[in-house]
Formats: C-alpha cells, structure tokens, sequence
C-alpha cells in the first residue's frame, strides 16, 4: 500500500515538472513578444494602464456641455454614464462630474446623429 502512494506520488510531481516546464517556456515566448513589440520610447515600465488618468481641464465638460453638444437631455448623459458608454472623471471624488469632451464628441456621431438629434 504505501509504495502505491510513493508511485502515486511521484507521478503527480512528475506532471507537476511538465506542467511548471510548459508554464515557464509560454512565459519565455510572452516576454520575447513583449520586448519585441515595444518601441525603443517605450520600456515594460510605462504606466499602468488601469491606473487613473490625468485629464487636462481643456480635455473634460460639464454634464451641461455634453447635453449641448449631443442635444440631449441630462438623462441620457446619465443613462449614458451608467452604461459606461461615457465616462465620468472626478476631481479628488468631488461633484460636479466632468466628462471626457473626446468621448462626448464620438458620442454626438453614434448617438445623436444617429437618432437624428442633429
């Protein structure tokens, strides 16, 4: 009984190896594509790109702005932001909201233009 365990045993450590092997050689092949594809500007550490952005004043709207520029009302800016389709930036997680005036502008394409709001 105890030299099915040892069998058991070191065959589970032998697929172990392999699987650690197979890990590190898939971990070698995503690093050489990585470094392959930065730019000589670029360096593995640019900033994180889930890391919080920060927006210039002339980059962002009020939610007033946005209504404007997609002839919409406040509403549908909200239902917009709650759907993440617009995002809301705030300053030190102060009101008022501020929108991204890029995303609002695409939006006034895909959205408005579209409904025949313009």
């Amino acid at each position: 009984m105890e030299e099915e365990h040892i069998r058991t045993i070191i065959k589970q450590n032998e697929q172990l190896h392999q699987v650690i092997g197979d890990m590190a050689r898939t971990l070698k092949v995503i690093c050489d594509v990585v470094c392959t594809n930065l730019s000589p500007a670029q360096s593995l550490s640019d900033p994180d790109p889930t890391q919080p952005i920060a927006y210039k004043d002339e980059e962002l709207i009020t939610v007033k702005e946005a209504e404007h520029i997609m002839n919409v009302c406040r509403a549908k800016i909200d239902k917009l932001r709650l759907e993440g389709k617009l995002t809301t930036v705030r300053r030190n997680n102060e009101r008022p909201v501020r929108l991204i005036k890029k995303e609002v502008e695409n939006a006034r394409q895909w959205y408005s233009v579209k409904k025949g709001k313009i």
